[in-house]
């Protein structure tokens, strides 16, 4: 359902997007691929659901988690270093690196590890915890806390992001 969906409603795919990593991308958002290019290592395929491009350096890699797996940010790892190895050119000088950036979003049909609404992730230095690379980094929504949040709470003070996660569980369309 969910790449149903969004392939049919792409406005809405991108415009959730924009909300969750408040991106303002000068160029217009594509659609890459409704599914990546599998690959498979030690016995099991990893692949992405929903490939986002967002300009010539900058991807979404969407990935909707039905239940919980323990490996799901190696997995996720592998597969946002196998699209920054496709786009990246040789003559890349290093000031530009930076400029190469590849999201990983997960939509969770559980509770994240944190039981906070949204869980990001980037490259940091363990002494210092702070970030030090966001070349790859990764978003994870938890849906259920998200609809739970909306639900309980005052929505006006909620960030877009929980509110896209709430919507995502939704069963009618209004």
């Amino acid at each position: 359902m969910f790449k149903a969906v969004f392939g049919r409603h792409q406005n809405v795919l991108l415009k959730m997007i924009r909300d969750v990593f408040e991106v303002e991308e000068t160029e217009p958002f594509t659609i890459a691929g409704l599914e990546s290019t599998p690959n498979t290592k030690s016995g099991k395929t990893y692949r992405g659901d929903i490939t986002v491009r967002l300009s010539d350096k900058s991807y979404v890699l969407i990935e909707m988690n039905y239940r919980k797996d323990k490996n799901a940010i190696d997995r996720n790892m592998i597969h946002l270093t196998r699209v920054h190895n496709q786009i990246l050119k040789k003559s890349v000088k290093d000031e530009e690196l930076k400029d190469y950036r590849i999201r990983g979003l997960n939509l969770n049909n559980f509770n994240n590890e944190t039981g906070e609404a949204i869980e990001n992730y980037a490259l940091c230095n363990i002494k210092t915890n702070k970030v030090v690379s966001l070349i790859f980094s990764f978003c994870n929504i938890s849906l259920i806390k998200c609809r739970q949040l909306v639900y309980d709470i005052n929505i006006s003070n909620l960030p877009n992001a929980v509110r896209w996660g709430a919507i995502l569980l939704e069963e009618d369309i209004d």
